[in-house]
């Protein structure tokens, strides 16, 4: 499997991943994922394949096709601490009023790989890939924190595999195509001893 960090000149190849993998209620914008690349480039992630379909996983991850071919992106940001706000964690939310250069909290705020290489088993290989590519290039991460909407089974599969624990659910965090909301689920995982204490201290109850 191949990553490297992202940089301005992929935003392209970035939104058509991002449009070929959400409904428009829950796509980020072209300028939140530019202003993600200048403000923490370091915490974003490509994954990149030759292929174009998972197709016969003996040869990479299928078609040998495209070289170079960018199939998925991995982004994310560090806090201070787990926000208060539940608006922190929203689609297009600003990553300049929330990053914090030297903080311990990784937030994760959004991971996708295109439908053609979904199904056998790459979206996982590459979200562990990518977080552990940033942990260790960000040496005092203590904990890592994402929002899934409860009714992504597939992803909050990976992220279970990968340590996450389901803390506590937040309502109307998405909406469907239809416009009606959804909850999301925040999981967190700790990753070296840390004393933060329950996630609750921060988001009291599953009503925020």
């Amino acid at each position: 499997m191949k990553i490297r960090q992202a940089n301005l000149f992929d935003i392209d190849s970035i939104m058509n991943i991002e449009n070929s993998s959400f409904i428009p209620q829950v796509r980020e914008e072209k300028q939140v994922f530019l202003q993600r690349l200048k403000v923490f480039p370091q915490g974003f992630i490509l994954l990149l394949d030759d292929s174009v379909s998972c197709g016969n996983k003996n040869d990479g991850f299928g078609l040998g096709a495209r070289k170079d071919n960018i199939c998925g992106y991995f982004c994310t940001e560090l806090w201070e601490k787990i926000p208060e706000a539940a608006e922190s964690f929203s689609v297009g939310h600003d990553i300049s009023l929330a990053h914090c250069p030297n903080g311990s909290v990784l937030y994760i705020s959004s991971f996708a790989v295109l439908p053609e290489v979904r199904g056998c088993g790459i979206g996982g290989d590459f979200f562990s890939s990518a977080l552990n590519f940033i942990e260790e290039s960000v040496s005092n991460l203590k904990e890592e924190v994402l929002l899934v909407n409860e009714n992504w089974l597939g992803a909050r599969h990976i992220y279970k595999k990968n340590g996450f624990s389901e803390c506590f659910s937040i309502k109307n965090a998405f909406m469907d195509e239809s416009l009606q909301p959804q909850a999301g689920i925040v999981m967190k995982k700790v990753i070296r001893g840390s004393n933060s204490g329950d996630l609750h201290s921060s988001f009291c109850s599953s009503d925020c």
